[in-house]
């Protein structure tokens, strides 16, 4: 039997840490090495029982865990999981995934036990694979309080963000560094909560040269220089093409079992398509019948580079399909995008 993933669980709840290590110790592939009760707590115990994952609260007294978490990739990266109530504060979402954490889950309201122990398939998924995978870097935001042009023109060019686990930080990465006048859409999927979407959706648009818009489960025309997110778990979107040859999203009443490969798929029936899907961290097979779909309608196909993925296994897969065009830095990414005939 493998080694058991080490943990480390910081939160000034006394509660909460029992409730955590709780779930942690119920499954067989974790052991509990150590608790805190706030972020000096927390940079102090990951020298000393140098866990293999840490899951970390925000709001805590002493020292905050935005704080604590600095401190961490600095010192001694690890793998960090937010859990946390904060998923409404845009600066708290917008930093925990800027500085590399694996995910972030929002805290339950009411009855915290029985809702956490709900999300306890997830949270031990989500951990276990956190434990194996790539400390990312830290996104660099250059931009503050830019302005962005009301006009909206509709485009003819699409492109298709895909990634899973990792996929905000991704996703990030690739927004943050666009610059102002990009003549395509894109659609952007990953696996986040809905809680956090808002608050991220909000501080992109402080940041970035992009409108950013979340899921609006309604008909939506697509414009160039903006950017529409969606969870994976969340009313999954389809591509379709209105009378003059421009795009338009349309919803399917739920969400579906492969959300990436759907999308693409869809964006594949369009005609005469200036597309391009990119295939960025996460895990599972989900998007590679898309790509493959996009690729024999002579769309682009982009994938990230291993060693920038911080779940690796998705790009892995892609490239070991053999369809596509290039395997990219996150940097080569966004010079790709921002040439006006990249499509």
């Amino acid at each position: 039997m493998d080694e058991k993933v080490k943990v480390l669980i910081v939160d000034d709840a006394a509660f909460m840490r029992k409730t955590v290590r709780k779930i942690f110790e119920s499954d067989r592939r974790f052991t509990v090495v150590g608790t805190a009760q706030n972020g000096e707590e927390a940079i102090k115990l990951n020298h000393e029982l140098k866990p293999d994952l840490v899951t970390l609260d925000i709001d805590m007294p002493v020292m905050d865990g935005i704080t604590a978490l600095k401190n961490i990739m600095i010192s001694r990266s690890v793998p960090v999981i937010i859990v946390s109530s904060l998923s409404y504060e845009t600066n708290v979402t917008f930093e925990s995934f800027r500085l590399g954490v694996m995910d972030f889950i929002p805290k339950p309201t009411g009855a915290i036990s029985q809702e956490l122990e709900k999300q306890k398939e997830y949270l031990c998924d989500v951990a276990f694979k956190s434990s194996k995978a790539n400390i990312p870097y830290r996104v660099l935001v250059t931009q503050r309080g830019i302005f962005k042009k009301e006009i909206a023109v509709p485009t003819k060019a699409l492109v298709i963000l895909a990634a899973s686990l990792g996929g905000p930080a991704a996703i990030m990465r690739v927004l943050c560094n666009l610059p102002s006048g990009v003549n395509c859409a894109i659609v952007g999927m990953m696996q986040i909560s809905a809680k956090v979407m808002d608050s991220l959706v909000q501080k992109l648009n402080q940041v970035t040269f992009l409108k950013v818009f979340k899921s609006r489960q309604e008909r939506t025309i697509l414009n160039n220089g903006e950017v529409y997110l969606h969870g994976l778990d969340q009313p999954c979107p389809t591509v379709v093409q209105n009378n003059d040859g421009t795009y338009a999203l349309e919803y399917l009443p739920k969400a579906v079992a492969t959300p990436i490969d759907t999308v693409m798929e869809s964006a594949a029936k369009l005609k005469q398509a200036k597309l391009a899907g990119i295939i960025m961290s996460g895990t599972g097979q989900d998007g590679l019948k898309g790509i493959k779909e996009i690729y024999q309608k002579s769309g682009k196909i982009l994938i990230q580079k291993i060693n920038d993925a911080m779940f690796p296994e998705k790009p892995q897969l892609a490239i070991q399909q053999g369809v596509y065009h290039s395997v990219l830095s996150d940097h080569e990414i966004c010079e790709y995008l921002a040439k006006p005939d990249s499509l």
